[in-house]
């Protein structure tokens, strides 16, 4: 087949190919480095002209290569350790000795950025055979290597992002590239397959799936793998749809889980709190923060669409919860985005609480004399002539306060000239009353995409360490659907949820990629986050993952299918744990035996004074959790107990919580375990702390929860 032939032939299978195949192949072809005429021999059905240098380089790595599956093949006679350590030369023999693989110092890797199509694609090939390896010498050898195998199946996707990085510089991660070598394509279903078998195992269904399902869009449909090949390396259709029914954390389990893996696992628990005397309506969206043990909730809404909207004020005493008091409403219903109090921030400098609404104004309340103050504050640019990035107010942005400094960060958000969200990064300085924007850009026509700073995004996570060095930005989601119902650029059907890691110099004021490392959260927007300084960890719970497939099967065995999950699993970050500053940090799951239910938007806050973590409110939409009846929000207060020092957590019974805890909307038989929604609560003097899935198990425990929770029947 000749060129302009190839090139024809390319050109007319395009949208057949996988995302970015026939743009590389046609490059190929026209630059004379595909030979379509001397094709043969390889996998890719491909014959690359290289550089004698990087050949030689990647034959000698195949023979290392060779001798670590030869090492593997027999599951009796297996070498693992061995295996590994050929796994190992291989790796230096294509990257070199001065580097090293897992990368350090960042996600970005300019070693990786330069690597060839047969290097990129033989180093994910060994980084899959040596996470696999290690994984197996550890478990023949009851070792703890577990933190460890992750980290190459990690560095397999990483180093296939770098394709992406090195092709479509300017395009949005929602975007893909791939290479047409078999090898390429096995590597990070391998990859992805025994990650997401080691996730599952330490109780990370959520993590687990998501790679799974990762599999199932991007590989099921491949031109590159043979049917029977997928049929070997894949998992039975049964384990996807068992996978796709999982609740996360999934409640049958939770009860059962146990830290196997210290340095990826800590225990916790989730203790609703009873607040007496007067409540308050249940909203989302509402603005926060915390001050002298108080939480203070301005604002919100019931429902997006419908209402009602709030323009209310209030705190609750979180060590006496002694109900909610009211305080002096909102004062200006001329605030930009129609007067409505939602989805906006709020922080305190020096006894002063600032509402930020998404607008270059700000408004403050005196938290002694509690009361607003007449003048409102204009934040003033830093640049002259600059003025406000958008027209109408910013809303379902990220911010952080940096107290020492006085600076009040804000990152993202949307706005109605860009419903998919925006990369504005900008600092209002509160000594000097001047904002400046630091990175990024609001409006719609001044976006650019760039893999070497954060893409445009709603609804993420972000905080300031303890020694306000660095400014962590985590998740969040690209509203593409937001933006297709709009007629604006880059809509789709279903929104992107971001899985990358950040961190912002505020010295140096530049953005780097951080790995996301150890036993980590999947990609989702609308979580709960709070970074704690007594526990130098961040902490994230719940959210929801707009394109993670989920199902329900009814009573009548009816399957309901969507793109869209919520959550209520609970992670930490420990930001102390690391030996230099070019290792990772490394994420850890907090399993906990309950749980609050599946939730969006919820608010996590710690108390200085004591070092406490609490879980305020959330909402849940009917459409996507159908044990409810209709949307719901909610106005409950939830204490978090962590196993570490500072965490609340020496009055904790475990083992009594495993058979009492609520777990989300089900309830759990005291007797057998079992889990179900429709148990009966024990009538006796412990309130209904006890409940039993049948009579024959109340009759069966009630001796038991007697001794245990003192009840007594209640007198006639």
């Amino acid at each position: 087949m000749d060129q302009k032939t190839t090139l024809e032939f390319l050109s007319h299978f395009k949208s057949k190919l996988p995302p970015g195949m026939a743009e590389l192949l046609m490059r190929k072809v026209e630059s004379g480095e595909l030979d379509s005429n001397k094709a043969g021999g390889s996998s890719s059905r491909t014959k690359l002209v290289r550089d004698p240098i990087r050949q030689a380089r990647t034959d000698k790595a195949r023979v290392f290569m060779d001798r670590g599956q030869d090492l593997t093949q027999n599951p009796v006679t297996a070498d693992f350790d061995e295996a590994a350590e050929e796994y190992a030369k291989a790796i230096t023999s294509i990257v070199g000795e001065d580097f090293c693989v897992p990368s350090r110092g960042g996600y970005i890797s300019q070693k990786y950025l330069d690597l060839d199509e047969i290097e990129r694609s033989m180093l994910m090939s060994t980084c899959a055979g040596l996470g696999s390896a290690i994984h197996n010498a550890g478990v023949r050898g009851d070792r703890d290597d577990d933190a460890r195998a992750l980290m190459y199946s990690e560095e397999v996707e990483i180093v296939h992002r770098h394709l992406f990085f090195s092709q479509t510089p300017n395009e949005y991660p929602w975007k893909n590239s791939n290479l047409p070598l078999t090898e390429y394509w096995q590597a990070r279903m391998v990859a992805m397959i025994n990650a997401s078998s080691l996730y599952k195992s330490l109780g990370n269904t959520a993590t687990a799936w998501h790679q799974l399902a990762t599999i199932r869009a991007q590989f099921e449909n491949n031109f590159i793998l043979e049917k029977q090949d997928l049929q070997k390396l894949l998992p039975p259709i049964s384990h996807f749809a068992e996978m796709s029914a999982l609740k996360h954390p999934e409640p049958r389990l939770a009860a059962l889980a146990k830290v196997i893996r210290p340095d990826l696992q800590v225990l916790g628990s989730w203790q609703k709190l009873q607040v007496s005397g007067r409540g308050l309506p249940v909203r989302q969206g509402e603005a926060y923060c915390v001050w002298n043990s108080c939480l203070y909730v301005l604002g919100g809404e019931r429902h997006p669409s419908e209402g009602p909207y709030y323009n209310d004020f209030h705190y609750i005493d979180l060590n006496k919860l002694d109900g909610w008091h009211t305080l002096p409403s909102f004062p200006n219903k001329s605030i930009p985005n129609n007067g409505l109090l939602t989805h906006h921030g709020m922080y305190v400098n020096e006894n002063t609480l600032y509402f930020f609404a998404g607008f270059d104004t700000l408004y403050a309340f005196d938290l002694v004399k509690r009361k607003w103050k007449n003048r409102t504050v204009q934040a003033l640019p830093a640049v002259p002539g600059t003025r406000w990035p958008t027209d109408d107010a910013l809303c379902e942005f990220a911010s952080t306060y940096a107290p020492r400094r006085e600076h009040f960060y804000v990152f993202g958000g949307k706005h109605s000239d860009e419903r998919l969200g925006c990369d504005l990064f900008l600092v209002i300085n509160m000594r000097t009353g001047q904002w400046r924007k630091l990175s990024g850009n609001a409006r719609a026509a001044d976006l650019r995409a760039d893999y070497r700073s954060p893409g445009p995004r709603g609804n993420a996570m972000l905080w300031t360490d303890a020694d306000e060095k660095k400014i962590y930005l985590f998740g969040g989601e690209a509203d593409r659907s937001g933006a297709m119902i709009n007629g604006q650029k880059h809509g789709a059907g279903v929104s992107y949820p971001y899985d990358d890691f950040w961190s912002w110099d505020i010295e140096g004021e530049f953005w780097t990629r951080g790995r996301v490392s150890g036993n980590p959260p999947c990609p989702r927007s609308e979580a709960g986050y709070v970074f704690n300084p007594s526990l130098n960890s961040a902490i994230v719970f719940g959210g929801y993952n707009p394109a993670l497939v989920s199902s329900v099967t009814d009573e009548q065995g009816r399957e309901q299918t969507w793109d869209f999950q919520y959550f209520a699993d609970t992670f930490m970050l420990d930001m102390s744990t690391r030996a230099s500053p070019d290792d990772p940090l490394r994420w850890k799951q907090v399993l906990t035996r309950g749980f609050p239910t599946y939730r969006a938007n919820t608010r996590l806050i710690t108390d200085p004074a004591t070092g406490k973590t609490f879980l305020y409110g959330g909402y849940t939409s009917h459409e996507y959790l159908p044990f409810y009846e209709r949307s719901r929000c909610f106005s409950d207060i939830w204490q978090l107990k962590v196993d570490v020092m500072n965490g609340y957590f020496e009055d904790v019974d475990v083992e009594e919580e495993a058979r009492s805890a609520k777990a989300g909307p089900w309830q759990r038989c005291f007797t057998c375990g079992s889990t179900g929604r429709s148990w009966k609560r024990c009538g006796g003097s412990c309130s209904g702390r006890a409940l039993f899935c049948g009579k024959e198990c109340q009759l069966e425990g009630w001796k038991e929860h007697k001794k245990v929770h003192g009840c007594r029947k209640k007198a006639d």
